[in-house]
């Protein structure tokens, strides 16, 4: 950003709005991702819950 206090504000203001909106970006990217993993996660606990259910039917 430089020295601040030559620069107007409206023009620190903007750039602050374009850092976090390239955050929040970033954070959904990171979210969508987890809900992937979570998703996999998720599918391979079934199949592994049915794997052991199939194992344990004749005990």
């Amino acid at each position: 950003m430089g020295n601040d206090r030559s620069r107007d504000p409206a023009a620190i203001y903007e750039e602050i709005i374009a850092i976090l909106k390239a955050q929040v970006e970033e954070q959904e990217r990171i979210i969508q991702a987890q809900d992937e993993t979570i998703r996999v996660l998720q599918e391979h606990n079934e199949e592994l819950a049915a794997l052991l259910d199939h194992c344990c039917e004749g005990r």
